[in-house]
């Protein structure tokens, strides 16, 4: 008897935090683009994040995205770059430089389906040479969102770089 009510009250409560806590992919769309394909200058690393609202409700963004690295406590995006060598996209690239983020929280309410564009570029990259790439944005969701997931990925993008010029 206590198996079966162990039981019933364990799906019960699963299907209470089912109703509550919703896969992030469902509520936000994230699109990576970038204008140049064929990359010859920094400024052709230049990248557009559009977040788009696809929740009833809304949802809470960061006013100001902060760009970071990997195990960054403060960042809101980590961007996942890559470079083919060996037939494949393996060599992951680590930015050379830390992004400057100085500025204190604030958070905002995306409504739903408006879409807004966060612009940043690939600059701290400055170790990268000529080669194929692939990169995605991780946008990590504030705790005031009530996800089951904390990290969503935009599309991945690819470029080449070719002759650059500093």
């Amino acid at each position: 008897m206590n198996f079966i009510f162990s039981t019933v009250l364990l799906f019960t409560i699963l299907f209470i935090c089912s109703c509550f806590i919703q896969p992030v992919n469902s509520f936000l769309k994230l699109e990576l683009s970038m204008k140049v394909k064929n990359v010859k200058k920094y400024s052709d690393l230049n990248v557009e994040l559009k977040f788009q609202c696809l929740k009833k409700e809304g949802i809470i963004l960061p006013i100001i995205l902060f760009v970071g690295y990997e195990g960054d406590a403060e960042a809101d995006i980590i961007f996942e770059l890559y470079r083919y060598s060996n037939n494949s996209f393996g060599e992951k690239q680590i930015p050379t430089s830390d992004y400057n983020n100085l500025y204190e929280k604030q958070y905002l309410t995306l409504p739903y389906s408006d879409i807004i564009t966060f612009k940043s570029d690939l600059r701290y990259y400055s170790s990268l040479k000529n080669g194929k790439y692939r990169v995605r944005a991780r946008f990590i969701v504030p705790p005031t969102n009530l996800f089951s997931k904390n990290i969503i990925c935009s599309n991945w993008i690819y470029f080449q770089i070719t002759d650059m010029k500093y």
